[in-house]
């Protein structure tokens, strides 16, 4: 299934942990999804170049996968957008910038796009970015505060200021 011109649902299914080597999206998290890529991702993408993605949604056995193998995965990470895990879930990706720097794509969504959490991961070479509530639900108050940007370093999270990368 195409979601924009660059994106297809494919890319944001795929785990090695996941059965079959896919993740079977329900219809919330394809929704959750097209959200992400249409406020966010296209718009990385056509400023900044092809862009891989490595982790999508996500289901118990792949979060399940990811702990075993020694990852940093989270019962409340929004990769788990509406399944059994984190229900509340609202959809993420990481992904890597192929044809740019990774703190510049990183600082720039923190600057253009509207997102509900930003982390760098310097040392892995990739960015973790989700929807924020307002964009799933149209009734939600914008919130008034801007969420802080995350860097995870040296196995911890870290608020991000200048000089940390």
């Amino acid at each position: 299934m195409r979601l924009s011109t660059n994106f297809h649902l494919d890319e944001f299914t795929r785990s090695r942990f996941a059965e079959g080597g896919r993740v079977k999206p329900t219809h919330q998290q394809i929704y959750c999804i097209k959200i992400l890529v249409s406020s966010i991702m296209q718009s990385v993408r056509d400023k900044f170049g092809k862009i891989r993605i490595t982790s999508g949604i996500r289901d118990k056995s792949v979060h399940d996968g990811l702990i075993k193998h020694g990852y940093p995965a989270s019962v409340t990470s929004d990769h788990l957008a509406w399944c059994t895990v984190n229900p509340y879930g609202t959809g993420a990706c990481d992904f890597i910038p192929l044809e740019a720097n990774l703190k510049e794509v990183f600082l720039w969504i923190s600057s253009n796009c509207i997102y509900g959490q930003l982390i760098i991961y310097p040392e892995d070479g990739f960015i973790h970015v989700s929807n924020e509530w307002e964009s799933l639900f149209k009734h939600l108050t914008r919130s008034k505060f801007k969420r802080p940007l995350l860097v995870r370093k040296d196995g911890a999270y870290h608020i991000y200021e200048e000089g940390v990368l």
